[in-house]
């Protein structure tokens, strides 16, 4: 990730050369890889990209919560930590696609990243 450029360097691993960079949010600051997709956690846009590597291209943007810095694998499912909590996108497997986005643990000023999130563990 090019955290002053807001973007991806696509790297062939085979032939050890740069290709194309791919857009993603402000502030790229890390990414977790899961089968096909390639999640880019964008701290200053407040939100996920997801690469699809089969493609190199983005498919979308997850909104989470303020400042993601970190994520990891949990089963099937992507655990972000954000400065106000935790946030968890659900992660369908066999069609690697996006379901749904919610926070797990918030403070009580934060608010759901989506109308159709709930909130875990509080």
């Amino acid at each position: 990730v090019n955290n002053g450029s807001n973007n991806v360097s696509v790297i062939d691993t085979t032939t050890n050369t740069r290709g194309a960079d791919i857009m993603v949010g402000g502030t790229p600051i890390s990414a977790t890889l899961a089968w096909t997709h390639l999640y880019v956690l964008d701290c200053g846009s407040n939100s996920v990209s997801v690469i699809d590597t089969t493609t190199n291209a983005k498919v979308a943007d997850i909104p989470v919560g303020q400042n993601p810095r970190s994520a990891s694998l949990l089963g099937g499912d992507l655990l972000v930590t954000c400065r106000d909590g935790l946030y968890l996108v659900h992660l369908d497997r066999l069609a690697a696609q996006l379901r749904a986005a919610a926070p797990v643990v918030a403070s009580s000023a934060s608010s759901a990243s989506s109308a159709s999130s709930t909130a875990l563990g509080k």
